[in-house]
């Protein structure tokens, strides 16, 4: 008998030990994530805002580098004799993670950043530019770029990892829902990825009244070729993130709309209903993105 109470009493102590080890991964993944947050708050609260500044606020795959080389366009001459496109709008998410100074840029300022809508204070001081797009195309770009580099997913894991992610800053259904809520009633404008793919001039105009920048007639061609899929494939270089760790030139992969549905097996596109049933399909913005319509 106390042989048997020996073994059980070693028995449950390996069970104990087995679930601690599964747990403790999980405890210090939230515990990063958790000190992550709290600095990214603490930089964004002591980072000085212009009341012209602007925030491409965008989930990962929805338009951020297309609306990047818009407002440069609009904003400049449009040459292309910069290094990069983080040396005119900067990566602000990245500045903060690695503790960089935001370079001395001339006004309006814009900023690219993905960082999820409840990071910001309530007081936070700028223009947001919210680009969205529909999500099962998003998740087929945000697939097609972890292969790019290097990371050896299958589109499910990707979809279940990645794009419904357990860090809710970086679950898109999330991120999506709380910016369009706009509980803090910041200054947003919200522009729908395929808006402008179907009505590039009219998006532009639209931006442009946004940022109180007006389009001279003679700039307009100028703008509207340089912001073209064709043009910014031929620039590629300029545009890919972490340019020394990363030499993919198939960032811009091809600026399609509507093909992401292809991708999805019966049972992501019923987990994808229900999320997006969940979360965001009360938003009128959204109606056409509504798989279950």
């Amino acid at each position: 008998m106390k042989l048997q109470a020996v073994v059980q009493k070693n028995q449950i102590k390996l069970l104990a030990f087995k679930a601690l080890n599964r747990l403790l991964p999980n405890y210090y993944n939230w515990l990063k994530a958790s000190n992550k947050r709290k600095l990214l708050k603490k930089r964004l609260l002591e980072f000085k805002t212009k009341p012209d500044d602007i925030f491409i606020s965008t989930y990962m795959k929805s338009g951020t580098t297309w609306l990047q080389m818009i407002l440069y366009q609009l904003t400049s001459s449009g040459n292309m004799d910069f290094e990069h496109i983080y040396d005119i709008s900067p990566w602000i998410d990245k500045c903060f993670e690695d503790g960089e100074d935001i370079k001395q840029l001339p006004s309006p300022r814009f900023f690219k950043t993905h960082i999820a809508y409840y990071n910001f204070s309530k007081k936070f001081n700028a223009k947001f530019i919210c680009v969205v797009r529909n999500g099962m195309d998003v998740a087929v770009s945000q697939y097609h770029q972890l292969l790019d580099f290097g990371v050896n997913v299958s589109f499910d894991k990707s979809f279940n990892k990645y794009f419904i992610n357990k860090n809710r800053d970086k679950d898109w259904f999330h991120y999506t829902k709380h910016w369009l809520t706009n509980k803090n009633k910041y200054n947003i404008l919200y522009i729908r990825y395929e808006d402008l793919k179907t009505d590039f001039k009219g998006s532009l105009f639209k931006i442009a009244d946004f940022c109180n920048i007006d389009i001279n007639d003679k700039d307009l061609p100028r703008i509207i070729e340089r912001c073209s899929f064709e043009y910014m494939k031929k620039y590629e270089g300029k545009f890919i993130p972490e340019r020394n760790k990363h030499k993919n030139e198939n960032f811009i992969r091809n600026g399609k709309s509507g093909l992401g549905k292809e991708k999805f097996n019966e049972e992501l596109l019923e987990l994808h209903k229900d999320k997006f049933n969940t979360h965001l399909s009360g938003f009128e913005l959204l109606k056409a993105y509504n798989p279950s319509l």
